[in-house]
């Protein structure tokens, strides 16, 4: 696997976020989570996948997006 890819998926009880990435894709994300900074290695592809609920849309017949994701940017608030 090359990249992070980012995916919500509905389930009955809510919505569920899932990261699926490499090991060094992981410490760039860990570091990037830990310093409150942004992902650096720009080489790095992410995807965020969802599927769209009905009443999110203005368009009913696309309900699947495929969002490249430029940056993740880390805010930390204590």
């Amino acid at each position: 696997m090359s990249g992070i890819e980012i995916y919500v998926r509905h389930r009955s009880d809510g919505a569920m976020l899932n990261f699926h990435l490499s090991s060094r894709d992981r410490q760039a994300l860990i570091h990037a989570l830990t310093t409150g900074g942004g992902m650096e290695d720009t080489s790095i592809p992410i995807h965020l996948e969802l599927s769209l609920l009905p009443q999110w849309l203005t368009d009913p017949e696309n309900m699947h997006a495929r969002i490249p994701i430029s940056a993740i940017n880390i805010s930390v608030s204590d």
